[in-house]
């Protein structure tokens, strides 16, 4: 089973949990993200975002779904499904190549895997968050207590590599 185990999440919003709109805010004031690479019709933080129906793992359908994107800016944001990291780890790392821009990823801080490695490795930005975030909830569109994990953003693309530990009530 991919995930993480001992989630008394119900299964069928699992993977729908929602970016916290003043985590995405702080972000967003630097980077200026113009696609939403992992979301839906009512989580979505931009006004171009790729659905798990256009599944943008497919590296040929979000390169031609990102060709029709008309946003100021193709910098990226991506809160992908905890439930499989790895592929969504290796797709931000190679768009941010491809298409010569910024990626930024929010994705638990679990330094014992091999994906958080390989994250580590490639971002030029780093940004633990001291504090744990309570993402909203898919099916009540409520913040919720209990996140067992750290969070962690990687930036991958342009810039000179910074790693910092900032909290979570300073991006407020």
């Amino acid at each position: 089973m991919k995930g993480y185990h001992g989630s008394k999440t119900p299964v069928e919003i699992k993977d729908l949990w929602s970016t916290p709109q003043f985590v995405f805010d702080y972000y967003n004031g630097i980077y200026n993200y113009g696609v939403d690479l992992c979301a839906d019709h009512t989580n979505h933080k931009c006004d171009f975002y790729i659905t798990e129906e256009m599944n943008a793992l497919d590296m040929s359908t979000t390169l031609s779904a990102l060709s029709m994107c008309e946003a100021d800016t193709m910098n990226i944001w991506c809160n992908p499904p905890y439930s499989d990291i790895p592929p969504w780890v290796d797709l931000c790392i190679e768009l941010s190549k491809r298409l010569d821009v910024n990626v930024s990823m929010l994705i638990p801080a679990d330094t014992s895997v091999k994906w958080f490695k390989k994250a580590w490795e490639h971002a030029h930005h780093v940004d633990l968050i001291n504090g744990r975030i309570s993402f909203v909830n898919a099916s009540t569109g409520s913040p919720v207590n209990g996140n067992f994990k750290g969070s962690v953003v990687f930036t991958f693309g342009k810039g000179d590599r910074k790693v910092r530990l900032i909290d979570r009530d300073w991006m407020k």
